[in-house]
């Protein structure tokens, strides 16, 4: 895995799930897949509007 060095000296995977699209349980079902897999990378905003599914699927697997 690649990672790009951060201002801040953090490491952020260079490969992320992206969420723009995911809505109800296809997003949930889809970040619990990512996180089981090994994604650390995350990729949402406010402006996608799915703020709860994502954060369901993160507290569901315990992250």
């Amino acid at each position: 895995m690649r990672y790009a060095k951060l201002p801040s000296g953090a490491e952020m995977p260079m490969v992320g799930m992206g969420t723009w699209t995911l809505r109800g349980d296809v997003a949930v079902k889809a970040v619990q897949t990512a996180l089981r897999l090994g994604y650390t990378h995350i990729d949402t905003a406010e402006g996608y509007g799915n703020q709860r599914e994502i954060a369901r699927a993160i507290e569901a697997a315990g992250v």
